[in-house]
């Protein structure tokens, strides 16, 4: 307490302040120091010092869009387009001219009979070449095409228990550069294999990959710029997710080649790697590992961006606590001890697993949903677009559980009136429409809850878990859109218990390590 004291004094401050304020992130009950007679410029959070770097703004809303890019850099919801089947023709002894037949019967009489892909957007139709025609799946059953959504699933669960974690550890940056290459060299690779296995084995890591990649990326994004700034990029952010998918679709409806997109987004995610070393690390890890060179570093790179010049940066807590003091990093085994932390942890992963699962139901059931695959993916990426939009509105004027228990009401009501009504003609182009709004709008509130209400130096954790349950159950999204009769109905009975829950999530105080020696020393004390 002494040196501290003494270390005040010596800047020119009061040396009677209470030692004992609790650190926490991003802020500090701050001691009385003189901040205009210091050679340097002491902020108290790193909210605070990019407020004083902000200048032009330009990396504020450059790099961060930059880098979420790579958020949407995968092949999670374009799987259906590569196992798609389109009209098929086929000439017989009977009947010698080209007739639309079905895919059963050209399996029952492959040896004997003709046959092409008959496709409108095609100007020829034997053009078509995706993995059903590439790995000669038109015969097999459902089931065996099930599992390229599955294994990729899988994966994603593998990167919730091993990538993620690793984003708590060495930092966002060099988890992500990792993620980049391993996604652009499989993406490109798969485009060469023609061998079905494989072609399994290797979808594993694109899906660990993957979400180890939209999710790191998404968190870098909100952390290199200043809290107030999330919502705004956060919306901005899904809207070019939205265009992207929008852009995908229309490849694949005017492309033949679908297995053509593979080199495209393996290019992508390589050249993706320009923005990820070019920006800094994120300054709220590095202010959580108390790394405060490099967290100068980050800031002076995007000082320098936004055209701004000003005197070396310290922080308050750096001048007030021993720079060999060891960093204090919170454990997932201390902080679900927190009651409050726990109880959203439990219901912000069941948000998340419901979510996912209606979200890639809903996608892979739209290769076998009443009316044209096409027009179906269309309604759904309008509707993302939009619930990009409204997003923003949710996130700046409605509380969390009120925000879930609204877009989980709206997609429950959807699926009842299609399960009702699903004999009217055009009726599945408004609920695609609907639910796929209100599922985006729920996908968007997971992102921004989970990023804003948990503590930075265990949110990568909690994505952990969120994702490792999400992706789990996830798994068997692909076998329930192609299996199960009639996939709304689980889509209703997920949403509705996903409702009720998100009435029960608490406001998230700030925890430290002191709040567990704290409490677990009263809790002693007690038993004693």
């Amino acid at each position: 307490m002494e040196e501290d004291q003494q270390r005040i004094s010596e800047l020119g401050g009061d040396s009677d302040y209470e030692t004992s304020s609790t650190v926490q992130y991003g802020t500090i009950q701050p001691p009385q120091i003189d901040r205009e007679t210091t050679e340097y410029k002491i902020v108290n959070s790193v909210d605070e010092a990019l407020d004083e770097v902000q200048g032009s703004n330009l990396f504020f809303y450059l790099w961060p869009i930059l880098i979420n890019i790579g958020h949407v850099l995968n092949i999670g919801t374009m799987i259906p387009f590569l196992l798609r089947v389109p009209d098929i023709q086929c000439k017989t002894r009977v009947n010698p001219d080209w007739h639309s037949c079905e895919r059963d019967f050209v399996c029952d009489n492959r040896d004997t009979i003709q046959y092409q892909f008959q496709d409108n957007n095609f100007q020829k139709s034997n053009d078509l070449n995706n993995w059903i025609t590439h790995l000669d799946l038109l015969c097999v059953s459902e089931f065996t095409k099930s599992l390229f959504g599955a294994l990729f699933f899988v994966g994603a669960v593998i990167a919730t228990v091993t990538v993620l974690r690793l984003g708590d550890i060495y930092g966002r940056k060099p988890v992500l550069i990792i993620c980049n290459i391993g996604c652009g060299v499989i993406f490109i690779t798969l485009y060469f294999v023609d061998n079905l296995v494989l072609a399994y084995l290797l979808v594993i890591p694109i899906g660990m990959f993957g979400l180890a990649k939209g999710a790191l990326t998404y968190l870098q994004m909100l952390e290199l710029v200043p809290s107030r700034l999330n919502s705004v990029l956060h919306t901005f952010g899904g809207l070019v997710a939205s265009l992207f998918t929008f852009s995908a679709t229309a490849f694949f409806y005017f492309v033949p080649n679908a297995r053509l997109f593979l080199i495209i987004l393996g290019i992508m995610c390589l050249i993706h790697l320009i923005p990820v070393i070019k920006a800094p690390e994120s300054p709220k890890f590095l202010y959580t590992q108390k790394r405060w060179n490099e967290l100068r570093e980050a800031i002076n790179s995007i000082a320098y961006t936004n055209g701004v010049k000003m005197k070396e940066i310290k922080f308050t807590s750096e001048l007030c606590y021993d720079e060999q003091e060891e960093t204090e990093v919170i454990s997932m085994r201390e902080a679900i001890k927190d009651k409050v932390y726990f109880k959203n942890l439990l219901i912000m992963t069941l948000n998340w697993s419901v979510c996912s699962v209606c979200f890639y139901v809903i996608s892979y059931y739209s290769n076998d949903f009443p009316g044209s695959m096409f027009v179906n993916v269309l309604c759904m990426q309008i509707a993302d677009f939009f619930s990009g939009l409204c997003s923003y509105i949710y996130v700046k004027n409605i509380s969390l559980n009120h925000g879930f228990s609204s877009t989980f009401i709206i997609v429950f009501a959807v699926t009842i009136i299609y399960s009702c009504f699903s004999y009217l003609q055009g009726i599945e182009y408004l609920c695609v429409f609907a639910m796929r709004f209100g599922i985006g709008l729920t996908f968007s509130l997971c992102y921004f809850g989970s990023s804003n209400i948990f503590d930075v130096q265990i949110k990568s954790r909690s994505f952990s878990v969120h994702n490792f349950f999400a992706r789990f159950f996830t798994i068997g999204s692909p076998v329930i859109a192609q299996i199960i009769p009639k996939p709304v109905i689980v889509i209703s009975v997920l949403t509705l218990v996903s409702a009720l829950a998100s009435q029960f999530i608490e406001k998230q105080h700030e925890i430290t390590k002191k709040d567990f020696h704290k409490d677990n020393f009263k809790e002693d004390k007690e038993i004693r």
